[in-house]
């Protein structure tokens, strides 16, 4: 009877910790996927902070210049 409980218990065990695995794994993606996803903002944030300040020089002032009432 100990042997059989003994064994149901490390069966559980084993079952337990592949089931923890399973989730620190989803855990580590969901967090590289919202690095990736942060890093990716944040180069389009680059760009688009970039090409204002091309777009400025390329009309003849700087990016610190004020604009011109419309």
């Amino acid at each position: 009877m100990n042997l059989a409980v003994g064994y149901i218990a490390q069966t559980l065990q084993t079952a337990d910790e592949r089931e923890a695995a399973v989730v620190n794994e989803r855990r580590r993606r969901a967090h590289e996927r919202r690095l990736e996803e942060g890093e990716r903002a944040e180069r389009a944030a680059r760009a688009e902070r970039a090409a204002g300040r091309r777009g400025s020089l390329h009309r003849g002032r700087g990016a610190a210049a004020p604009r011109p009432a419309a």
